[in-house]
């Protein structure tokens, strides 16, 4: 006996099909079982408090219940784990303080927490400890010929503030930036920096990117002639030859009328224990902050004992 299904045989044959598939769903997600899983689990603390260890655990978990209950439970999984908090004078987690927060998530007329296997362990805290603290710039910064900086570069903010465990912030007194490196300049800067990133992951910085300004100005030559002094010594019968030297040095163009002799002191040293009547090095011992000197005419004086 042949036995043919036709197309229209085959549709009508469908919803039998599906009628036992939900019967069979219907007793499963009915039936009472239990259900083991893995959770993750994240601790939360005070705000006054920073945890040292790891603020991630995993536990195995055994809860029973009818399958579509089950099916119900939060999966606490990376992205959504179960958060704990602890208790900062006594910072211990154990499966017994697993299962009361999960008792206050779970229906317990539902689903019934059969075990929670989890290692009792004591959590490290540190009081939270903040501190602000100057930003120092870790670079270099080169001109063009014939041009230098204008002023002090800025930084703004000029101080960030640094937050983390007392035992790491409270020696800490500056924070650098990331290195930076500006070559040959010739005219102004202005940009962001970041800051070095914290090597200790339990510290922040705020704000973690810092302004940068770099004044830029042409500079020229100017030269003041100034008389060399007498260091060391304290003998009044000296004589030096020549007694003037002419200093020749660049100055940005902006402070070049206000820039004269009376900011330098020229000086050789004479000790006491010297042998006179010699030729000396001259040295500039007092200058300008913001001037680069070229050369000093002549760098070498002659030194004698007055007959």
């Amino acid at each position: 006996m042949n036995f043919k299904l036709n197309k229209k045989g085959i549709i009508s044959f469908f919803p039998f099909v599906a009628l036992a598939m939900l019967f069979w769903v219907s007793s499963i997600m009915t039936k009472k079982d239990t259900y083991s899983k893995k959770i993750f689990i994240e601790i939360k603390t005070g705000d006054d408090y920073i945890l040292m260890d790891t603020n991630r655990y995993i536990a195995n978990v055994t809860l029973s219940g009818k399958g579509l209950d089950l099916v119900m439970v939060k999966s606490y999984n990376k992205n959504n784990p179960l958060l704990l908090n602890v208790d900062n004078k006594n910072p211990v987690i154990s499966s017994g303080t697993i299962i009361r927060q999960l008792q206050s998530e779970i229906p317990s007329n539902k689903i019934q927490i059969i075990k929670v296997i989890f290692p009792e362990k004591t959590l490290k805290l540190e009081k939270k400890f903040i501190k602000k603290v100057p930003v120092k710039f870790n670079g270099k910064i080169t001109y063009e010929k014939m041009f230098g900086p204008k002023g002090t570069f800025i930084l703004k903010p000029d101080k960030v503030m640094i937050t983390g465990p007392e035992s790491r912030v409270k020696d800490i007194d500056f924070w650098k930036t990331n290195f930076v490196e500006y070559k040959e300049l010739n005219s102004d800067i202005k940009e962001k920096i970041s800051l070095e990133p914290p090597k200790y992951k339990k510290i922040s910085v705020d704000p973690g990117i810092v302004e940068i300004y770099i004044p830029v100005e042409e500079y020229t030559e100017k030269k003041v002639v100034l008389p060399v002094k007498i260091s060391g010594s304290k003998n009044k019968d000296l004589l030096i030859v020549p007694s003037s030297i002419t200093v020749s040095f660049l100055i940005g163009v902006s402070k070049y009328e206000y820039i004269d002799s009376s900011e330098f002191l020229a000086s050789v040293y004479i000790n006491q224990d010297s042998v006179l009547n010699g030729n000396y090095p001259v040295s500039i011992i007092k200058k300008p902050s913001d001037v680069t000197i070229q050369y000093i005419q002549p760098n070498y004086v002659d030194v004698y004992l007055k007959n």
